[in-house]
């Protein structure tokens, strides 16, 4: 890494991700590192790519929040770097950086004080995790003596289910991590049963809500109060933050009945003409640059879905077929639009207790390889992709080509070293 010397006349300029939130500088690395010595600062770095979607969560949902900024904006110099691009290829390796966001704390002199992987499930959460950083969290073991001795006030055990998961993520011993996760997760079960649903309609216990029942939780009785209490809710909470929990949970819950071949998930789409209608259209509001029907896009994936968990491949591509020509009505062609496809028929086949693909599906799906190859001949996950159909058709030649192919194209980016060893494995079991 080059050391720059800052002269006396230069200023490092700085960008708002929004007005109230976290002020990114933008600038080097070492130009950051330089500020946070003269500022007598700690260093926040989020380490992200641009095809990640809970970096991109972070960002809607966490870095422009009021309460973040004023707190990280007072105590950290903070930048944003791409970990695919220039000088973050260098400094992912460098902290050994392996999933994202990476939310690294480091101090000024370059060595890491802390890191929280994985997007935060709320703006509380994260503030007390950079608090845990800076050594002005609560002792947590002490705060939960209080539960053990049978402290029971419902006060007492939201405030357990903040701060639990902030302590339990900053443990780097995983069994003892999974140990207090499995106990405050034990505890909210509980809470979400004392307390009636319509006991939880404002704010405190929202964020609660949003953390502990995120997920596939169509038919929890709160789940669906939250739902059908859709415009009451929006008089307590941020539509985002209400909208982004409705989607997620409704869409996870197609996603999860859909792949276990139970019809239920239609039910579910249907929500979304029905009584979600209106948390579609304000999380649309909300974000202009989302396109697209919610419902035809959920009917298309979700069918597709529930097909191939039948292993009914034939469908499973004409489902796929109609979605791809729907995203092509309002986006340009991606060479990832068929590798997902593809790729996840290959992942059931191989992983997911699926039957083979007989020879014409296997030619069927090339076509869509070589579609998405003619938008970008060196897609990596199209070429092995590729190679796994090959030797699926007996062409175990060509097939090697193709592993070789992604070998070559993955040299000296992050993740050289993983698909290469995939690669020379495939090459191993062709036997040839």
């Amino acid at each position: 890494m080059k050391n720059i010397i800052l002269s006396a006349v230069f200023t490092l300029t700085a960008v708002m991700v929004n007005a109230q939130g976290i002020t990114f500088e933008k600038g080097s690395f070492a130009d950051v590192i330089a500020k946070a010595k003269a500022e007598n600062k700690l260093v926040f770095i989020d380490f992200y790519t641009t095809w990640c979607g809970p970096c991109k969560a972070m960002d809607a949902n966490i870095f422009p929040d009021a309460k973040v900024g004023a707190f990280f904006n007072e105590r950290f110099v903070s930048i944003k770097i791409d970990a695919e691009k220039g000088e973050g290829i260098t400094l992912a390796k460098k902290y050994e950086v392996k999933g994202y966001p990476t939310l690294l704390f480091l101090n000024a002199d370059e060595t890491e004080k802390d890191r929280l992987v994985g997007a935060a499930p709320n703006p509380e959460f994260f503030v007390n995790y950079a608090k845990n950083a800076l050594g002005e969290g609560i002792d947590f073991v002490a705060f939960f003596e209080a539960y053990e001795g049978g402290n029971r006030d419902l006060n007492y055990i939201r405030e357990i289910m903040l701060k639990g998961p902030v302590y339990a993520q900053s443990l780097k011993d995983k069994e003892a991590q999974i140990k207090w996760y499995k106990k405050v997760y034990e505890i909210a079960r509980w809470y979400f049963v004392l307390k009636q649903p319509e006991d939880m309609l404002n704010a405190e216990d929202f964020p609660l809500i949003a953390q502990y029942l995120d997920g596939a939780n169509n038919g929890h009785p709160v789940v669906e109060f939250v739902y059908d209490h859709y415009e009451d809710y929006k008089k307590l909470v941020p539509v985002k933050d209400l909208t982004m929990f409705i989607l997620r949970t409704n869409n996870q819950s197609i996603h999860e009945y859909s792949g276990k071949g139970d019809t239920t998930f239609r039910d579910f789409v249907e929500q979304i003409n029905g009584r979600l209608k209106q948390a579609h259209l304000d999380a649309s509001a909300e974000d202009p640059n989302e396109k697209g029907d919610s419902y035809k896009i959920m009917k298309y994936v979700s069918e597709a879905n529930y097909e191939k968990s039948q292993n009914n491949y034939d469908k499973y591509l004409d489902w796929s077929e109609k979605y791809r020509l729907y995203l092509a009505t309002y986006k340009e062609p991606e060479a990832m639009d068929y590798s997902v496809t593809v790729g996840n028929l290959l992942y059931h086949v191989n992983n997911g207790g699926g039957v083979a693909l007989n020879p014409m599906q296997a030619k069927r799906c090339m076509a869509l390889v070589e579609a998405g190859l003619k938008l970008n001949e060196k897609d990596t996950r199209l070429l092995d992709n590729q190679g796994d159909l090959l030797n699926i058709l007996g062409k175990k030649a060509k097939a090697k080509a193709c592993y070789e192919k992604v070998k070559e194209y993955v040299k000296g980016t992050r993740g050289e070293a993983y698909f290469t060893e995939a690669m020379d494995k495939k090459i191993k079991a062709l036997a040839i």
